[in-house]
């Protein structure tokens, strides 16, 4: 219970939470602790294991990878967390641009997640270890699914060199937009990129 609450809430909301809905009284750095050790836990397990490896090579789908990041409060103040996903998932069916916010893409049949608190030439090395152990080679047609972070192109270009590349259509729609700005001037019709909903009318 300590492990879900602390991985869904800061560690403070979690000790809030925890006594809220179950009467236990456990401190935030309890939880925090707590959720630190498992984290080792569940990385020397998917070092170790061979379970997530053999479910992702027998799972029917093509192979994506998923990779971003956010901002999180540690004890030494805000730092960048990097999170990448490996994932198999069969296709679906072909969506218009208006049907693109509302679209619900097949689930994946397998994932495998990871996460660190490190500069991104030490993350990126992360990932063709982890995509050997799920049977992913280096010249594997690997769909990567990012933002625009130059970083990320970089080190794909660099470790899986056959990966198409998909960038987000939020972040492509930024760009969009801020060439638009630039052409038309900020705030003239021109400029005006359309939202899914209006795309839909």
């Amino acid at each position: 219970m300590l492990c879900l609450a602390g991985a869904s809430w800061s560690f403070a909301q979690a000790s809030v939470r925890l006594d809220e809905l179950t009467g236990l009284k456990a401190a935030a750095g309890t939880v925090r602790n707590v959720c630190q050790q498992e984290a080792q836990r569940i990385e020397a397990w998917q070092t170790n294991s061979s379970a997530a490896g053999e479910k992702h090579r027998k799972t029917p789908g093509a192979d994506e990878f998923e990779i971003d990041g956010a901002c999180v409060n540690t004890t030494q103040g805000w730092k960048e967390m990097r999170v990448g996903a490996f994932a198999k998932r069969t296709p679906g069916p072909p969506a218009a641009p208006s049907e693109w916010g509302t679209r619900k893409m097949p689930p994946p049949g397998a994932r495998v997640g990871f996460a660190a608190i490190e500069n991104h030439e030490a993350f990126a090395a992360r990932w063709p270890l982890v995509a050997s152990r799920l049977g992913i080679r280096t010249n594997a047609p690997l769909d990567v699914w990012a933002d625009g972070a130059k970083w990320i192109w970089e080190r794909v270009g660099f470790h899986f060199p056959h990966a198409p590349g998909t960038l987000d259509i939020y972040h492509a729609l930024e760009h969009v937009a801020q060439t638009a700005k630039g052409v038309h001037g900020d705030g003239t019709n021109l400029a005006h990129v359309p939202s899914g909903s209006e795309m839909k009318n």
